[in-house]
């Protein structure tokens, strides 16, 4: 449809929907209806309003009954960011690695432009084991509401180097999903980059490396290669440091086919039942209107997604209900 017409007719439907809203007829069935109109023109009209699922409500307001407390929606919240952000570490490692094959120790200027570099991907390093979506921060063990790691120094052109403290918990974080089942859903910050297994403090333990000091020993051997690091042990850390990632990563694939074998829902945490039986739009008489409705808003709208359908049940106001297919 064309834009002027778009705009004209949302801002007709809306017009009478703020008259039926008004202090005459508060709570009109009526006006029931045109809101639900308002809202779905909208969608087509406002990015900010937009309903791409068409449930009757704003994709910025989308909300599932009963799944604030859903210990399997948290759980993937948590594991699905954890995963995506190992992934990001490692393409970080992977970076620092080919830095270092890429150095020639007789080119000066080659150097000291990698270890440039070598200095923003620590920083990148520290801002990774700070990741926080929607603010929770997934490498602070069981503590997730503060940053778990903090640098103290930076840097420097004589020589100095930063270090990196620990706030967090080595404690991980736990759920018990709906079937009684418990699994891990944090990783402990210090045993991921500090290498810390056993959380003692001492560190880094076995075979495990210290993630940050890998990356300062690589800028020491940049920095003055006669008397820092050999070559082939800042190598060495630096593929202990992928293989350390790696085996956490396995352990979040392990928690996440728990978690994945649960019942499927759509971004909001919402089963296919809950989304179908809380969408708010209806026609000019008052029924629900669902054929377009699309729980997991991924298929194109024209196509008529069938997720849900209108049911009349006889014995609930109102008699027509949407339903999952």
């Amino acid at each position: 449809m064309e834009a002027r017409a778009i705009r004209a007719r949302c801002g007709a439907v809306c017009s009478v929907a703020a008259l039926l809203l008004g202090p005459y007829l508060p709570g009109a069935a009526s006006a029931q209806v045109t809101l639900g109109e308002c809202k779905a023109e909208l969608a087509i009209c406002s990015p900010q309003a937009s309903d791409t699922d068409r449930d009757g409500r704003p994709d910025v307001v989308d909300t599932c009954p009963d799944t604030s407390a859903d210990s399997s929606v948290m759980a993937r919240h948590y594991l699905e960011n954890t995963d995506a952000t190992l992934a990001f570490l490692t393409d970080v490692l992977v970076r620092l690695r080919e830095l270092f094959i890429a150095v020639d120790i007789e080119a000066a200027d080659g150097r000291f432009a990698i270890q440039a570099e070598v200095e923003l991907l620590f920083d990148m390093l520290l801002g990774i084991a700070n990741t926080s979506p929607g603010g929770d921060f997934l490498f602070g063990g069981s503590v997730t509401g503060m940053a778990p790691f903090a640098k103290v120094g930076d840097f420097d052109p004589f020589g100095g180097v930063p270090t990196v403290r620990f706030d967090g918990s080595h404690e991980p974080l736990y759920t018990q999903l709906p079937d009684s089942t418990v699994i891990q859903i944090t990783i402990s910050g210090d045993a991921l980059f500090f290498g810390d297994e056993d959380g003692d403090g001492l560190f880094p333990d076995g075979d495990r490396v210290h993630i940050f000091d890998v990356v300062i020993d690589f800028r020491n051997w940049l920095f003055d290669s006669f008397s820092h690091a050999a070559p082939s042990e800042v190598l060495f850390q630096l593929d202990k440091a992928l293989e350390q990632v790696t085996l956490e990563r396995d352990q979040i694939a392990v928690s996440l086919s728990l978690v994945s074998g649960r019942e499927p829902v759509d971004d909001a945490g919402c089963s296919i039942d809950q989304f179908c039986g809380q969408i708010d739009v209806r026609d000019r008489r008052g029924f629900h209107i669902c054929v377009r409705s699309d729980w997991k808003n991924d298929e194109p709208l024209r196509r008529r997604p069938r997720d849900c359908k209108v049911v009349r049940d006889p014995n609930q106001r109102p008699r027509f209900l949407c339903v999952a297919r």
